[in-house]
């Protein structure tokens, strides 16, 4: 694993990654490698990637790592009595911080290789965790299965996106204590989580800014970070195919993320990213409002597909609303969803079509990659 007091570098890939894209990126990495010290390299997520030719390596440094690691601690009051199941991958920041906090507070870490519902509970059980990070896939699976959470368990903390208000009640119904966070690679995972002090369905929506970050907005509306926790920048490919390094922030050292929120003192509302903006005949609308409706009805019908929301472009309308799935989803099961989700949306929000995909793109956390699957579907049409 990381020696995080030493100076060396550590660079961390997807072990599923074709040959020549591993070739391509370490490439990168060994031109680049000797112009650093005590750095780790991750790559980018690629969640709006159309191709993995994208990806860029991005410079954390350890200094970073454990300031961002000593925050989290400190928010959660981690102590070495502690311990953390680690189920996401190391070669993502939300993994590998586990290692980081583990590293400064002494807690004790056990990891799973896989996602098993009934492993994992047992382990969580056997093992006293105290601690785990999950994405909302992962609590959704929980909400399925009926799991109770185990009593030895203090904070959920989940990443990679929020679970809609609904999936939220129902893991708290079940006891999870689930905490919101905000983060990123860029800064070394978590920017701002709930409060411990009072999880309830609103203040799971408002998330208290760590102490070592500075939040701000734009004139157009984006978040801006400054932190001692900012990763030094961006190991990129050049026009001649050489490496080429971007520096991490603009003037004053702030960072432009492409993130929208309502600062509410020291407490952040998330509004999701642009992207998650669309307009549909003049009107704008907002998908992270959309998919709450979308994860509600898959609770309620207790559906296994995987299903997603794709703003389909539109001559007319710039956009109109589909629905993806894999191939589990009954015809049965669509009319339904349909019906249920058409009832509680405007007009112009109603899902127009579906389209089958033999697997759905999504990241090593499940977060859906919006950008491929337009790709895919329109090589299908």
């Amino acid at each position: 694993m990381i020696r995080w007091d030493s100076s060396e570098n550590h660079f961390l890939l997807n072990p599923r990654l074709p040959e020549s894209e591993r070739q391509r990126l370490m490439g990168l990495a060994n031109q680049v490698s000797e112009e650093f010290k005590g750095h780790i390299f991750i790559l980018s997520s690629g969640t709006t990637q159309t191709s993995q030719q994208n990806l860029k390596w991005v410079a954390l440094s350890k200094d970073a790592f454990l300031c961002a690691a000593q925050a989290v601690n400190e928010h959660l009051s981690v102590t070495s009595q502690d311990h953390w199941l680690q189920l996401l991958p190391t070669f993502h920041v939300g993994g590998l911080a586990i290692w980081a906090r583990s590293f400064l507070s002494g807690a004790k870490v056990s990891s799973l290789s896989s996602w098993n519902v009934d492993q994992v509970v047992r382990l969580i059980e056997e093992s006293f965790i105290t601690h785990v990070s999950l994405v909302p896939a992962q609590i959704f699976d929980l909400v399925q299965a009926q799991k109770p959470c185990p009593k030895s368990i203090r904070f959920v903390l989940v990443g990679a996106g929020a679970p809609s208000p609904d999936l939220y009640l129902q893991a708290r119904k079940l006891g999870w204590p689930l905490l919101s966070t905000y983060g990123m690679t860029e800064m070394c995972s978590s920017i701002a989580i709930t409060d411990p002090a009072g999880m309830t369905e609103d203040s799971f929506q408002k998330l208290r800014i760590l102490p070592h970050v500075s939040v701000r907005q734009s004139i157009e509306g984006s978040l801006e970070l400054k932190s001692a926790a900012l990763f030094t920048g961006y190991v990129e490919k050049d026009i001649g195919a050489q490496a080429q390094i971007k520096a991490s922030c603009g003037e004053g050292g702030w960072f432009t993320t492409s993130d929208r929120g309502v600062l509410e003192g020291s407490s952040l509302r998330l509004l999701g990213r642009s992207a998650d903006f669309i307009k549909i005949g003049g009107e704008s609308v907002e998908l992270n409002r959309l998919n709450s409706h979308l994860e509600r009805i898959r609770i309620e019908l207790k559906l296994t597909a995987d299903v997603a929301l794709v703003p389909y472009p539109d001559d007319r309308l710039s956009h109109v609303i589909h629905l993806v799935s894999d191939d589990q989803l009954t015809v049965d099961e669509f009319e339904r969803l349909k019906q249920i989700y058409n009832t509680c949306v405007l007009p112009f929000e109603k899902i127009r079509n579906w389209h089958i995909l033999p697997q759905i793109p999504r990241t090593e956390l499940k977060k859906f990659k919006l950008s491929e699957c337009l790709q895919m579907l329109k090589s299908t049409h």
